[in-house]
């Protein structure tokens, strides 16, 4: 029984640890930003509406996961992929984009198929594009 106890206090610990883990590194981009200056009204792009000089660098980076910016005389896009999934119902949340002091701060996080959903064995590549005005800056990305 204290076996038992030992090895269930240990998984929660290391739980634990790893959570607080991830805080940190997320924590360490919000700092790597400076200071909120602004938020960013952005808008998701749909296939349809990228840049036809952005589509081909997008299709050769899917595969693996990716961060790239474009720009043009006018916007700047924020690109975040996260490569191949063997199957359907991915999706993309946009958590937070804002101007720091410091630069541009991305943070995107990839949700699963929802529960209860039959997953189909179909290759995905989930990505997003947001356009946003074009600032001067270095994005910075987190996940």
């Amino acid at each position: 029984m204290k076996k038992i106890i030992s090895v269930a206090a240990t998984i929660v610990l290391m739980i634990t640890l790893t959570a607080c883990d991830m805080g940190i590194k997320l924590n360490d981009v919000h700092k790597g930003a400076g200071e909120k200056v602004r938020e960013l009204e952005y808008t998701i792009l749909s296939e349809e509406r990228i840049p036809k000089e952005l589509a081909p660098l997008l299709e050769e980076r899917k595969e693996e996961p990716f961060e790239m910016t474009y720009s043009d005389k006018e916007y700047l896009y924020i690109c975040i992929g996260y490569g191949r999934q063997e199957y359907s119902g991915h999706s993309i949340v946009v958590n937070d984009l804002f101007l720091g002091e410091n630069g541009i701060l991305v943070d995107t996080s990839l949700l699963g198929p929802e529960a209860g959903k039959e997953k189909i064995n179909t290759v995905q590549f989930p990505m997003v594009v947001l356009k946003t005005e074009l600032i001067e800056g270095v994005p910075l990305f987190a996940k």
